[in-house]
């Protein structure tokens, strides 16, 4: 499971089941995504290549960028 934040411009990784009761999360590894990455709201995988997706104040500052594999 990734999780993509916007506030702290990073994808953490969790990497086992959780419960839907569990109040903690265990993060087994976090990404920080590159500084021309502003506002990243969306993530997905084509091809295996992951592409995170952002969400500017006007539709010019909207973007769709191609980040290194994670590993």
């Amino acid at each position: 499971l990734l999780l993509l934040s916007d506030q702290g411009r990073a994808i953490a990784r969790i990497e086992r089941q959780l419960d839907v009761t569990e109040d903690k999360i265990d993060i087994k590894a976090i990404f920080t995504l590159p500084k021309s990455v502003e506002k990243p709201e969306g993530l997905a995988f084509a091809a295996g290549a992951p592409f995170v997706a952002t969400d500017g104040k006007d539709t010019k500052a909207d973007a769709l960028y191609r980040i290194s594999p994670l590993p």
